[in-house]
């Protein structure tokens, strides 16, 4: 059975300056997450839990 890694964090994310997973200062730009999660696997595995668990919660899946 899968188990996701998500936590609090990830669903209290309000602060869009900081990494949802892990709160680290994210640098400004569209590409900050992405380029954030390119470099932090724990990071990059809360980021593929949460779409997983997005991806079943849209009727028509998930675009990234």
């Amino acid at each position: 059975m899968y188990t996701p890694h998500i936590t609090y964090l990830t669903h209290a994310w309000e602060d869009t300056s900081r990494c949802p997973f892990c709160l680290s200062a994210l640098d400004d730009g569209v590409d900050a997450l992405p380029t954030h999660l390119s470099q932090s696997p724990h990071c990059s595995v809360e980021f593929d839990d949460w779409k997983e668990i997005v991806g079943e919660l849209v009727g028509d899946g998930w675009v990234a």
